[in-house]
């Protein structure tokens, strides 16, 4: 962790998301169900669009929880995923952060296997997993590749919204 954070002091921006990743093992469909079904009745809970089971908790106003996001600025952070993962078998948190570095200096600074990149997802980010202190549980930070066209809908919440869909 503290090599981490010392390769990339200074070239944070802002926290895209927190979130935890349940082994599909350790979480039955019930169980995931039920989970799901309590965090969504209580919260602004939004489906990943392209149908995997990467739930979304967006922040929300008091009357965006009683009516829905209808507002899609940058800055509806930190998003709060919840993963149920066919092929871990231990949880993992993750921590997405954008940074100001472009794809080819993240990719220096974290060689494999220092970092690596999920094929559907690398135009996006670069994982780096961190080893753990404790027993049971994985860490992995995602870092956000530097923006060049500025902010996307997935930034303003509106691809979730608009195309995932929520959860009630």
């Amino acid at each position: 962790m503290a090599d981490l954070t010392r390769r990339i002091a200074g070239h944070v921006r802002r926290v895209d998301h927190t979130g935890v990743n349940l082994p599909a093992c350790a979480a039955s469909p019930e169980q995931w169900r039920d989970l799901t079904t309590a965090l969504a009745s209580t919260t602004t809970m939004y489906r990943y669009p392209t149908g995997e089971d990467w739930p979304f908790v967006l922040p929300s106003t008091a009357d965006e929880f009683l009516d829905g996001i209808s507002d899609f600025v940058v800055g509806r952070e930190p998003r709060f995923e919840l993963v149920h993962d066919q092929w871990l078998t231990r949880t993992q948190w993750q921590f997405a952060l954008w940074t100001d570095l472009t794809r080819a200096e993240l990719e220096e600074m974290f060689p494999e296997p220092e970092g690596m990149t999920f094929p559907e997802l690398a135009e996006i980010f670069r994982v780096v997993p961190i080893l753990s202190p404790w027993p049971g549980l994985e860490i992995r930070f995602d870092l956000c590749y530097r923006l060049q066209n500025g902010p996307a809908d997935w930034e303003t919440g509106e691809w979730l919204v608009t195309e995932g869909g929520r959860i009630r």
